[in-house]
């Protein structure tokens, strides 16, 4: 007779946990809006992602034993983790701006550590869905990149797509739709492609993907990034890239691969020519004339603003999610017409993962989310040792540009992604491709 502790192990547990996986990723993938929830002092959307997630929180309760070593394994983690959530209740408690809405901005970073909790376990108790995960990350950025490509050449398609994920918003360069699939933002749906690519090249190197699929999938991915136009993006890319070209053993590979990027890259010349423009013209579909964007001023300006907000609120900062409404008041006078209309629509982030956290949770919570990552990098840098630099931390890096230049924690998918993959390879049982670490 099997234990219960075996059954985790079983071929049962990789299907169902592979079940999961997909059912999860494809619905934070997919968010969408499903019904209006009367929560005071508001109305709370509940979306699929937020279903999804509520729903997953269940899966420990079928491997209790399981899921005490794993939480025992993982203890420190969710000691600071603990320690970031409580910092940031009293930062939403005492914010100056809305206690209710920093209460529910606050909401949204437990989902975030709890799903990537729940995912990362089951790739834990069945290491075999550590690959599994990646290569279910890689089909759905393949998939993202098709619908992308055809949002860009397709009017019906895009505000279609618009209509759907986005409240109707969509931005065009040079008379050609911006991108953003199904994801929030272009510049997210960018960095994901990159994101994918990274992965597709993890996944080549150690011989889980063939050699026709994997060009195939980066050249989707290539061209999806150029109708991206995301300056974000092409960092995340390349700069790993550049780093694993010292390794021999992805030498090879990584030649090959940017060929074929930059020459799918160069499909649109007006999208490509604004990653190497300061100033671009960007046209929302709520506004009726044109703004120029200078991307160098702007993100300065954002980021004086949220350092701003830090000396004001040094301690416990403005309240998880309030940054935007913050604006209101901390926004300089020469911001430019596109950001000030973000801050309108309350879409508007600090553009910089750490000042984000620094503006809205303060010292206490910054520092705690940086040591929470700090002990999850230590531990990843001990099991996929330097030199040489491998595909791992190429994806961890490529997350970690990502975050630089924009603050992605309004996607649940894109920071889930993030998270799990981090604490994934931070986790020596589920960390995948510790056998071919060798350079």
């Amino acid at each position: 007779m099997l234990n219960k502790k075996c059954m985790a192990t079983q071929p049962g547990s990789y299907i169902s946990g592979g079940l999961y996986i997909v059912f999860i990723l494809s619905a934070l993938a997919l968010e969408v809006e499903m019904f209006r929830l009367p929560v005071f002092p508001f109305t709370q959307n509940l979306s699929t992602a937020v279903a999804a997630m509520t729903l997953g929180m269940i899966v420990p309760f079928f491997f209790p034993s399981d899921f005490f070593d794993y939480v025992k394994t993982n203890r420190l983690f969710l000691l600071l983790a603990g320690i970031f959530l409580v910092s940031g209740f009293f930062s939403a408690i005492y914010s100056p701006f809305s206690k209710a809405y920093a209460v529910k901005g606050l909401v949204r970073y437990v989902y975030i550590i709890g799903a990537s909790f729940v995912l990362v376990f089951l790739c834990w108790i069945n290491p075999r869905l550590s690959l599994f995960f990646l290569k279910t990350v890689a089909c759905i950025t393949v998939i993202l990149g098709v619908i992308s490509i055809i949002e860009a050449n397709n009017a019906y398609v895009a505000t279609g797509l618009a209509d759907f994920f986005r409240h109707g918003q969509y931005e065009m360069i040079q008379g050609r739709f911006r991108p953003s699939a199904t994801v929030l933002h272009p510049n997210i749906l960018g960095c994901l492609m990159s994101i994918g690519v990274l992965i597709l090249v993890c996944l080549k190197v150690y011989g889980h993907i063939g050699r026709s699929l994997f060009f195939l999938s980066i050249s989707i991915l290539g061209v999806s990034i150029a109708f991206a136009s995301s300056r974000n993006s092409i960092l995340v890319l390349t700069v790993p890239l550049f780093f694993l070209l010292f390794n021999r053993k992805t030498m090879k590979t990584l030649l090959m691969a940017l060929l074929v990027i930059a020459a799918c890259i160069t499909v649109n010349p007006a999208s490509t020519a604004r990653f190497f423009e300061l100033g671009t013209t960007i046209e929302t579909q709520s506004t009726s004339a044109t703004s120029e964007y200078h991307f160098v001023k702007t993100r300065l300006l954002l980021w004086k603003s949220a350092l701003m907000m830090l000396s004001d609120h040094p301690a416990l900062g403005i309240g998880p999610g309030r940054y935007n409404e913050a604006l209101k008041a901390y926004a300089p006078n020469n911001l430019p017409e596109a950001e000030m209309y973000k801050i309108d629509k309350q879409f508007l982030n600090a553009h910089n993962g750490m000042l984000n956290l620094l503006a809205e949770f303060g010292l206490a919570g910054a520092l705690s989310a940086a040591l929470i990552f700090l002990v999850l990098f230590g531990n990843i840098f001990t099991f996929y040792r330097l030199p040489p630099f491998q595909p791992a931390h190429a994806i961890i890096l490529g997350f970690l540009i990502s975050f630089v230049s924009d603050a992605f924690f309004y996607s649940f998918f894109y920071t889930i992604l993030f998270v799990s993959i981090a604490l994934m390879f931070s986790n020596r049982k589920c960390a995948p491709f510790l056998n071919n670490t060798s350079g």
